[in-house]
């Protein structure tokens, strides 16, 4: 090995006279050696290279920003953003808007939908039920679902209300109007009769106000009791559910517009590394003894 080397120092020293005096800059390569002597240092104040990971959680925290990081084209970053406010104005706006009528739905309930309209009007359902079989969920007791009355500051299921002495204590009896009492009243045939609209009283003679229609269900059909206020109450709760599944989509893609920037992001900064993975240039090296001025070339590679 030394004496490879020692014929490799012989021949520069023969071969290479004169080379750094003849010496001219005109086919100069584009990088010289203070580019590669101070490329850590400059690596600091310049953005040579994009890291994928970087880019990819930027965006998964703030939507654009790893298009900003990789100094995307303009639209990137803005789309991401304005998706983003977007979603935020929409959750916000929607959540609002279905809160206001949620209040306005259960104000409505509270004027329109009784307890003791509800026993009253139950009983006098009860005996149709003899007739009509279709009549047979109405009832004060059973079925799955119940109210909760209060009494003296002790509550009790709305079943209790069907015993021989639940009566009694209906006039000084409350309902607890929770988000249950709300739910239930419009979804439930049983609770029908609490609408002062069921049923009209004239004189010593009742009069039903109520019908029935047809609602479809994932097995079919259910037969349903409606009255007036009973279907305004399931409209307005209707819109306010809306409202409710419009915030949610708001929020679904709020949350794929954070994946889809990220997923992005990664992307196009892995593009970009591997365009720029190698960077090589070719020159001419000038010697005034050698013919047409050439006296070699020169070949460089940054990566």
């Amino acid at each position: 090995m030394k004496t490879l080397l020692s014929i490799i120092l012989i021949l520069s020293f023969g071969f290479g006279k004169d080379i750094l005096s003849s010496y001219d800059n005109r086919f100069e390569m584009k990088y010289d050696v203070s580019y590669f002597a101070n490329t850590d240092e400059d690596s600091t104040d310049q953005k040579e290279k994009s890291y994928p990971a970087q880019a990819m959680v930027r965006s998964l925290v703030i939507p654009g920003w790893g298009q900003v990081y990789n100094n995307d084209s303009w639209w990137k970053p803005t789309l991401f953003a304005g998706i983003e406010i977007a979603g935020i104005v929409g959750w916000w706006q929607w959540n609002l808007k279905a809160e206001d009528l949620r209040l306005n739905y259960e104000a409505f309930a509270d004027d329109y939908w009784d307890l003791e309209n509800w026993v009253t009007g139950t009983v006098l359902f009860e005996a149709e039920a003899l007739l009509d079989t279709t009549l047979r969920d109405i009832s004060i007791g059973g079925g799955s679902h119940d109210l909760t009355i209060i009494y003296d500051g002790i509550y009790f299921p709305s079943d209790t209300l069907a015993t021989p002495d639940g009566l009694t204590f209906l006039e000084n009896a409350t309902v607890l109007r929770n988000r249950d009492f709300y739910e239930n009243i419009g979804k439930y045939d049983k609770f029908v009769a609490g609408w002062d609209d069921t049923w009209e009283t004239i004189g010593d003679s009742t009069y039903a106000l109520w019908w029935k229609e047809n609602k479809e269900i994932e097995d079919g059909q259910k037969i349903v009791v409606m009255t007036k206020h009973k279907e305004d109450y399931l409209n307005q709760r209707y819109e306010a559910n809306t409202y409710l599944n419009m915030a949610t989509y708001a929020v679904s893609a709020i949350m794929f517009n954070h994946v889809i920037s990220g997923l992005e992001a990664v992307w196009t900064a892995g593009e970009n590394k591997k365009e720029k993975e190698y960077d090589t240039s070719v020159g001419l090296m000038y010697n005034k003894s050698a013919p047409y001025g050439i006296g070699g070339i020169s070949f460089s590679m940054i990566w």
